[in-house]
């Protein structure tokens, strides 16, 4: 894990991210899945990375889960994720954790909601072996990334911090998540 900027954290906070980046993401991740023909009602999601938590609504409003539980590192962003996890409709068990040892029964887990958040793991293949560990058989795991070529740009580097070293194009993170085990 890499501690984000304190520009990051703003931008995170900001309208912008919430209105431009997530709330586009939520839509066409859930577009899809609601294509899928084995879809569940009321699933239990895992919101992985959940930041502040500004997905936990939109994610109880399409989905209407019977719960979602959200993980988060960064100590910073679980005190946010507590205000909007108080705001949801949902119930939303909250966890300060890591990505790559997640506390969560096998199994236990419907859909994996993971947006914007491989790219801030320096183990990559062990999430995505939590995650598969977790999801049920026949779940679902919805991730939307940025790629290489966006993590390395100059003013990415500048105003926010990734584990550099990992960073892959669409294909490798497809590549990695087909070796993961998962269906693209």
């Amino acid at each position: 894990w890499v501690p984000e900027t304190r520009i990051g954290m703003w931008f995170q906070g900001t309208s912008i991210w919430r209105d431009y980046v997530v709330a586009p993401a939520v839509e066409s991740l859930l577009a899809m899945y609601e294509t899928l023909p084995n879809r569940l009602s009321a699933p239990r999601v895992l919101d992985a990375g959940c930041g502040d938590g500004c997905a936990f609504e939109l994610l109880a409003q399409r989905l209407q889960p019977r719960e979602i539980a959200a993980v988060e590192i960064d100590p910073r962003s679980i005190k946010l994720a507590q205000a909007a996890a108080a705001r949801c409709a949902v119930n939303v068990d909250l966890r300060h954790g890591d990505l790559a040892r997640l506390d969560l029964p096998d199994g236990s887990i419907d859909l994996v909601f993971c947006h914007q958040t491989l790219h801030h793991s320096s183990d990559q293949h062990a999430v995505l072996a939590e995650f598969r560990r977790v999801l049920k058989p026949g779940g679902v795991l919805l991730i939307a990334e940025s790629c290489r070529v966006f993590i390395h740009a100059s003013w990415v580097r500048a105003f926010f911090r990734h584990p550099m070293q990992v960073q892959r194009s669409a294909s490798e993170y497809i590549a990695l998540i087909r070796d993961a085990g998962f269906v693209v």
